[in-house]
């Protein structure tokens, strides 16, 4: 481009993973990433060499469409499975118009839906003008954000875990289980909620817990 080449298309058509399901692993958040941040090129997604199973195509081409590709790479043939080459990710034509009925849907969705779009730079410079006085009254004296302090009255629980704060009757394995409940969160709780649950306020109640080492226990 700097030697005036300008009609120029970005491709997304699979990175070398440790998937190995796939032929490669078709990278979406780079569509994203060139579409809404890197450049203002138009880019194309390309899910038959991305995913190289062509029941994959159909899917992955709409993820792509919606993450900010513009231009859609599709292999298919009258009969894939005498195709001379990559037959295995070509579309039946069957599939190839269910795909394009699929596209064209998707994109007028995107089109639409990219008007809410909204950048961190265009909210960002009011969260740094309160930055200050959003430390004062999320972290305030008594109710530090160190997990390693231990809670006084399960006050930090709650707070340290944000969303992800979980009943006490739950067990340590369900809240590992989580997807939601970050791994952080989940080592600092395996170790406190047993000092919790000895306290005077949560004595009597039968709560149970699992150790880090599997057996269950019952604090009373």
């Amino acid at each position: 481009m700097t030697g005036g080449k300008e009609n120029v298309i970005l491709c997304e058509r699979g990175i070398a993973s440790a998937n190995r399901y796939t032929r490669n692993t078709l990278d979406c958040g780079s569509i994203a990433a060139f579409r809404y941040q890197l450049s203002g090129l138009p880019i194309a997604v390309d899910a038959s060499h991305g995913t190289g199973i062509r029941d994959l195509v159909h899917p992955a081409t709409l993820a792509g469409i919606m993450a900010g590709a513009s231009v859609v790479l599709v292999e298919a043939h009258p009969n894939p499975l005498i195709a001379k080459s990559d037959g295995f990710q070509g579309l039946f034509p069957e599939q190839l118009r269910a795909l394009v009925r699929a596209a064209r849907e998707v994109w007028r969705l995107r089109r639409e839906l990219d008007r809410s779009y909204l950048a961190s730079a265009a909210v960002e410079k009011g969260y740094l003008a309160r930055m200050e006085a959003d430390k004062a009254r999320l972290f305030r004296s008594g109710h530090g954000h160190n997990p390693h302090k231990g809670p006084s009255d399960g006050v930090l629980i709650r707070r340290w875990c944000g969303p992800w704060s979980l009943p006490l009757g739950r067990s340590i394995a369900q809240i590992a289980s989580s997807s939601h409940c970050p791994t952080s969160a989940v080592r600092w709780k395996c170790s406190d909620l047993i000092r919790l649950a000895r306290m005077p306020r949560f004595r009597g109640q039968g709560h149970r817990f699992v150790s880090a080492d599997g057996p269950r226990s019952r604090f009373r």
